[in-house]
């Protein structure tokens, strides 16, 4: 079995938000309405762990979603994605499909297209849907933070 290894550049923004509560934070946050000056960015490069996409050489037939718990190695799935790709996937497990999307943070409603999986698929199958899921809700991120600074 081959593991990729992936280092990840993280970054670290602290910013002063002049509020009156937590709530009121967050909403000034969302809404980019707070001194800039106040910014703050580090980066470090950080080990993310094995990477999600095509880590095993061989294509394989998923078709429970314990098996795909079993082939990644986690029981916690959706935290695997939301945590290892660009934009956040998200994900949810039926008895009969997987469902896979996009997500992107300070987008108001919108919502990125669900990929469905209907067991069984494959590990290519999979790596293709997770791959569209993910360029979708960085598509929708960029479109909803045009101001955004990396």
């Amino acid at each position: 079995m081959k593991y990729v290894v992936k280092l990840k550049k993280e970054i670290e923004r602290t910013i002063v938000v002049d509020a009156n509560s937590d709530d009121e934070a967050d909403k000034l946050l969302l809404e980019g309405k707070y001194d800039y000056s106040t910014e703050h960015t580090t980066t470090n490069d950080v080990y993310m762990g094995y990477e999600y996409v095509s880590h095993k050489t061989s294509n394989v037939v998923i078709t429970s979603e314990q098996d795909l718990k079993d082939y990644f190695g986690t029981n916690d799935i959706e935290r695997m994605l939301f945590k290892y790709t660009e934009c956040g996937c998200s994900y949810l497990a039926k008895e009969k499909y997987i469902s896979i999307a996009g997500y992107a943070e300070n987008s108001g409603d919108a919502e990125c297209p669900e990929h469905r999986l209907y067991f069984p698929f494959t590990t290519e199958e999979w790596d293709s849907a997770l791959a569209e899921a993910d360029a979708e809700g960085c598509e929708l991120w960029d479109e909803y933070n045009p101001d955004y600074n990396d």
